[in-house]
């Protein structure tokens, strides 16, 4: 049996095919660059030169970033942060098959999430209603449909598309919520999970996560986003990086001095983010998860593994998750 599923195999061949194709086409130094740092994603970074190759990778990215968006970037610099509120509390999910069609934990993500929903609206986007929200591109959605451009990645544009156009939070499918959601996330101009531990694998040293996003209607950051994604598709039909939306994200902040003001300030969120998804596999002990729910409002989780449903006889967190929400 192979150690991991058909998804991640899948998802290690788009990387490798990605790798060769920013080598041939923009770089070999920073296709070498982003192995290194993939490599390190694993290792945890303790290996210096991997920490260095991810440092040199992380600025060719966004030296790149910023002199081919030049342009758009001094547009955004004189462009205030609007002072428009939510008028709507609105939680965005996203299952391009909808939640009928989804796995076991990613049902089990979304249901807590409209369970713990306070006073918001869950919103989930589906192929078959996202029209009546959006309107996609068509050349984005050739890109997709040609597998030049991934679907995590026509999400990353779905996700700032949404919010930039009605405010709200974006959490992704794979979310797991303990506790209610504070309406006070939604009276932020940005906000996102701000945590202390430093991984120099990711470009945004931890200042932002992206797989949980907040904005007001028309912000200043997710509009800018949202117009370097579709103006970078335009010029390209291959990714300088998978984590192309973390990358524009640090463009921002390091060119404007208020977003970067909004993402230094946010409260800092549990370093238990990822506790939960470690041990899916282990068998459950109530106590040791709820003192974890407690504390953690959020967790990541990861569905394209394989995680037991039985461990010595007894149920795993993961049968848990997906018997007991």
């Amino acid at each position: 049996m192979l150690p991991f599923s058909r998804g991640q195999l899948m998802g290690y061949l788009w990387h490798v095919k990605n790798w060769f194709r920013v080598g041939k086409n923009f770089s070999w130094k920073l296709s070498f660059n982003t192995l290194a740092g993939f490599i390190g994603l694993n290792d945890n970074l303790r290996n210096s030169f991997l920490v260095k190759c991810a440092d040199k990778k992380h600025e060719i990215i966004l030296s790149f970033l910023e002199t081919e968006f030049k342009e758009l970037i001094d547009k955004y610099k004189n462009i205030p942060e609007p002072e428009e509120k939510n008028k709507e509390n609105i939680i965005w999910i996203l299952w391009w098959q909808g939640l009928e069609n989804a796995p076991p934990l990613v049902k089990a993500c979304i249901n807590s999430s409209i369970k713990h929903k306070g006073s918001a609206k869950v919103i989930l986007i589906t192929k078959d209603n996202i029209d009546s929200y959006i309107k996609v591109p068509q050349y984005i959605i050739d890109l997709q449909s040609s597998g030049k451009m991934s679907m995590a990645n026509m999400t990353d544009l779905i996700r700032v598309m949404l919010l930039s156009k009605y405010g709200g939070i974006w959490l992704d499918s794979t979310i797991f919520t303990s506790n209610e959601i504070p309406s006070s996330f939604f009276d932020l101009p940005f906000y996102s999970l701000h945590t202390k531990y430093d991984h120099n694998c990711y470009v945004q040293h931890n200042l932002y996560h992206i797989f949980i996003l907040g904005s007001a209607p028309n912000g200043k950051l997710t509009s800018f986003v949202r117009d370097l994604f579709l103006e970078y598709w335009k010029r390209f039909d291959y990714i300088i990086d998978y984590f192309l939306l973390d990358y524009t994200l640090m463009v921002a902040y390091r060119n404007f001095p208020d977003i970067k003001a909004e993402i230094d300030t946010l409260p800092y969120s549990s370093e238990r983010l990822y506790d939960l998804v470690t041990i899916l596999s282990k068998k459950y002990d109530k106590n040791y998860f709820d003192t974890l729910m407690n504390e953690c409002l959020f967790s990541k989780l990861d569905w394209h593994k394989n995680y037991k449903v039985v461990k010595n006889g007894k149920e795993t967190y993961y049968s848990h998750l997906i018997g007991k929400v």
